[in-house]
């Protein structure tokens, strides 16, 4: 698969963008560039993240922001004729040549092998991937959207004709306690049902409170 064909599957998959969006905090292409470009011959305190910390591939936050490794894990072996991996991310031998396997270079391969034994065909790809496909892709997605679907609802302005019209309604009073501006109260609105239990800013659920009812009710239904 190569670029052309990569960005149309990213397409044709409806993503939102052409090339994966996790890249610079994906634990899965941060272990490929390590495994690709022969980082263990440094491995600064026998961390893999740590060396490519150190040597600027990775930011230096990552740790802090990393989507963690998900099944399956990256599978490299190598010796002198003979190389094989198993999932690892496409992104790297498509779009990082200097990172990416000479034999690979310019293609989604994942995984794939090098047998230096062959007389022809010594580069057999086994598999070409997708960030779509990707597990730490996947969990990125889930839990944003967990995250939107549990996060707090986006509060709207009251405006300042319906400010005025409960005012007006409710006669400049604390609906509470009974002071005005005269008793020297400092007027605000309050939700009958608590905003955080559900409770609209509409006209029927908004009354007038003084600032220190309010702040003592809290998000009591009285």
């Amino acid at each position: 698969m190569n670029k052309e064909e990569y960005f149309l599957k990213s397409k044709t998959s409806k993503c939102q963008t052409l090339r994966c969006p996790i890249t610079n905090y994906c634990t899965r292409r941060a272990l490929t560039i390590y495994f690709y470009a022969d980082f263990k011959y440094l491995n600064y305190y026998n961390s893999e993240i740590t060396t490519l910390i150190k040597e600027g591939i990775i930011p230096e936050d990552f740790e802090e922001k990393a989507i963690p490794l998900q099944s399956p894990v990256n599978i490299w072996k190598k010796s002198n004729i003979h190389i094989y991996y198993q999932h690892m991310c496409p992104e790297v031998n498509l779009f990082e040549s200097e990172f990416s396997l000479p034999f690979a270079i310019d293609t989604a391969s994942t995984d794939g092998e090098w047998d230096d034994y062959r007389n022809t065909n010594k580069f057999k790809n086994i598999y070409y991937g997708h960030f779509s496909e990707c597990a730490e892709y996947n969990y990125y997605i889930f839990h944003n959207r967990k995250q939107k679907s549990t996060g707090q609802r986006k509060r709207s302005l009251i405006s300042k004709s319906l400010r005025f019209e409960i005012f007006q309604r409710d006669n400049y009073t604390c609906q509470y306690c009974g002071r005005t501006p005269q008793d020297g109260a400092k007027l605000s609105l309050d939700h009958k049902i608590a905003y955080s239990d559900g409770g609209k800013d509409t006209y029927e659920n908004l009354i007038t409170a003084c600032m220190d009812c309010n702040m003592g009710k809290g998000n009591k239904v009285i």
